[in-house]
């Protein structure tokens, strides 16, 4: 492999095509906000645009557990009404299959069961 030149002639200011795989010893910078599909992302707007649902879609979710009664609010802060919800006993992992779910805004869903969690609580997830 050749050594890259750098100043005159080299690499330098202005638009420039590179082909094939190329091996660094230190890392590039990468753009903070990249606007087109060509563009490399740097690791925090991967994780927070994307990986974090920061705007630009991606997953997150609000895990608790659920250990009386027979309703349930979860106030989960994912910011959206595209939610999925799961209840599992915490001790066996079984679903809790006899669950309403009602998304109540873009924050909040109320769960009600028509039996109250054994002593060992539920597991609820929710993903959004």
């Amino acid at each position: 492999m050749g050594f890259i030149q750098t100043g005159a002639g080299g690499i330098g200011g202005g638009d420039q095509t590179v082909e094939g795989v190329k091996t660094f010893e230190d890392l590039p910078l990468l753009v903070d906000l990249p606007v087109t599909d060509e563009q490399a992302a740097n690791k925090a707007y991967v994780d927070l645009a994307v990986a974090g649902g920061g705007g630009s879609g991606g997953v997150s979710k609000k895990v608790g557990t659920w250990s009386s009664g027979t309703t349930l609010t979860v106030t989960h802060n994912l910011n959206t009404t595209d939610i999925i919800v799961s209840v599992r006993e915490t001790t066996s992992g079984e679903m809790v299959i006899m669950t309403s779910v009602v998304v109540v805004d873009v924050n909040n869903v109320t769960l009600t069961a028509s039996e109250t969690p054994p002593a060992g609580g539920w597991r609820v997830v929710v993903v959004g």
